[in-house]
């Protein structure tokens, strides 16, 4: 049968057995033959906007290979060492900085020994690698101590990833790794010496030396429940996270020890602000440590009305439970006949309030 100049086998219904093709075969390119090239032409360019839209995707959420080029994206041609030097100029000259050691710790939240300290025990881990490092093109990238003030700038302001990238030159995705890699950095390296640890015996003895002053002998810290609003919540969790607090906003929950001078001992982050001081406690991980004995409230013994005791206790609210360790707000029926030990202890259970408002100039639930 004689086929027409512009007609195919499918055409004029003489269909053909075609075996399945893989990726691989050779035969792959042989279907243009087979079917009319407007209509392959016409698939291809759908596929090509189908992969355009599955990259744009993917690329949205995080989930696409990082670095690379990108359709679309423009080039900046950063300059990493001119950035690197007017920090330097700024912050890091000594006595010749633009700016003061008073301005320095109000940018950065912490004095510059402090940062000295944290930058020299991070330097050349994770994404802070040494300066003399090359990329693959054989060219300096972006310095370290950039990155860290970066990562410092977001913590501290809850600013945009990208709000720093006119002053130091970096882009957003790689201001996002630095301030993960230092948050993973820092409990790493700082965790057992600052976060969750028992005191020494040198600073068990000044603590309940302090609180026997104020009235509390064998008192070691007090322990509470704060929320912090989360302005950012996703809409999928706010369900969960919002409670009665701050006016049924969206909060995260900080559990906390902390004493007289405001050091927190233990903590636990990140309960869903629907939950109460109780179902938070059901699940903390400060009661673990009590459990594993990482957190240690044996001390010498101490007497209180005619009872010798050998551990520290709390002071905490009325909800939490009849523990040996905790000691409660009075009830408001006694409140009258005892008001001095209520407001003693008002003020002594104050320090666990103050932690939010010291956190939340720093907007950390911003980032």
């Amino acid at each position: 049968m004689q086929l027409g100049q512009d007609e195919t086998p499918l055409d004029v219904g003489q269909q053909r057995q075609v075996r399945p093709i893989d990726a691989t075969d050779e035969r792959l390119f042989s279907l243009w033959s087979m079917v009319d090239r407007d209509t392959m032409g016409n698939r291809y360019e759908l596929l090509d906007d189908l992969v355009d839209d599955s990259n744009e995707i993917a690329h949205y959420h995080g989930h696409g290979q990082h670095g690379g080029s990108v359709s679309g994206r423009i080039v900046i041609k950063r300059d990493f060492e001119a950035a690197y030097k007017r920090l330097c100029e700024q912050y890091f000259n000594g006595d010749e900085s633009l700016y003061t050691a008073q301005q320095f710790k109000r940018r950065y939240r912490v004095s510059p020994s402090i940062f000295e300290k944290v930058y020299q025990q991070l330097l050349g881990k994770g994404v802070f690698r040494r300066p003399d490092k090359l990329d693959a093109c054989g060219r300096k990238g972006i310095h370290p101590l950039v990155r860290m003030t970066a990562a410092f700038r977001v913590l501290a302001y809850g600013c945009g990833a990208d709000r720093e990238d006119e002053n130091l030159s970096i882009g957003e995705s790689t201001v996002h790794d630095a301030v993960k890699s230092f948050c993973k950095l820092l409990i790493q390296e700082f965790g057992d010496e600052y976060l969750n640890r028992t005191p020494t015996v040198a600073e068990r003895n000044r603590i309940l030396k302090h609180n026997k002053t104020r009235g509390f002998p064998g008192l070691f810290a007090s322990w509470d429940c704060k929320h912090f609003v989360w302005d950012n919540c996703p809409v999928a969790l706010q369900g969960q996270h919002k409670g009665h607090h701050a006016g049924g906003k969206y909060t995260k929950i900080l559990e906390a020890i902390a004493d007289g001078s405001c050091y927190i001992w233990f903590v636990h982050f990140g309960a869903p602000g629907s939950c109460n001081d109780i179902n938070v406690l059901d699940k903390s991980s400060i009661v673990g440590a009590l459990l594993s004995g990482q957190l240690d409230l044996k001390t010498e013994p101490y007497e209180i009305n005619g009872t010798i005791r050998d551990w520290m206790y709390f002071l905490v609210d009325g909800i939490y439970p009849n523990w040996a360790i905790f000691v409660k707000t009075i009830a408001k029926e006694a409140r009258e006949a005892t008001p001095h030990l209520d407001f003693y202890a008002s003020r002594q259970e104050g320090d666990v309030e103050k932690i939010p408002s010291m956190s939340n100039c720093n907007n950390i639930l911003q980032v």
